[in-house]
């Protein structure tokens, strides 16, 4: 289960084969039911899981009431990065913004997000060769109103944030354009004002 980007280290253990799940629901505090992800553009919920045992994972969320949907490999890849791009655009906008909530960066830094979401599905459509569905930064925005109260910051940027800024640094050694300026620019921005440390 994942909020990061695994992949090279399923890869490096050979462990791509493994169940895995990109879960879509937040715990408000502590006894809170949870809340699922569904949105207007997702009615099923975001929550997915692909491999062996998704069937097993299904049934036990659905137990709690939450949305699962079972993925090919190919869909699933997708979710996983689509779900990295949001949790990194979306909390670097927000800790820039002073630690603003999902839906403040959702609303008044609409401008900013969509266009750090844009540039990051460009990038993984280009470099990664994933193109991601249609409304990709509206449907990121309907996904952080249904989780608006929760605070926005930098967190385990090794696995969000670092996967990007990785090929920002790789093209650069190798005298590339960054394939994420905006991403690279902000990030920087914010281990200035002491928000980031790597």
């Amino acid at each position: 289960m994942q909020n990061g980007m695994l992949e090279p280290v399923l890869r490096k253990y050979s462990l791509v084969d493994n169940t895995r799940a990109n879960l879509y629901f937040a715990v408000p505090s502590l006894g809170a039911d949870p809340i699922d992800g569904i949105t207007p553009s997702h009615s099923d919920g975001l929550t997915a899981v692909y491999g062996k045992w998704a069937g097993s994972l299904q049934a036990r969320l659905a137990e709690a009431n939450l949305s699962c949907r079972i993925l090919h490999e190919k869909d699933f890849r997708r979710s996983t990065l689509e779900k990295l791009i949001w949790i990194s655009a979306f909390n670097l906008v927000g800790a820039i913004h002073g630690g603003a909530t999902m839906g403040d960066v959702a609303t008044k830094y609409a401008t900013d997000v969509d266009a750090m979401v844009t540039e990051m599905g460009m990038m993984v459509r280009f470099t990664l060769t994933v193109g991601m569905l249609p409304r990709l930064e509206e449907r990121q925005r309907e996904y952080a109103l249904s989780v608006k109260d929760f605070k926005t910051g930098i967190k385990e940027f090794e696995w969000r944030n670092g996967y990007f800024y990785r090929y920002s640094m790789l093209a650069r050694e190798k005298g590339f354009p960054d394939p994420t300026p905006m991403h690279t620019d902000w990030l920087e921005e914010g281990k200035k004002m002491g928000l980031i440390d790597w």
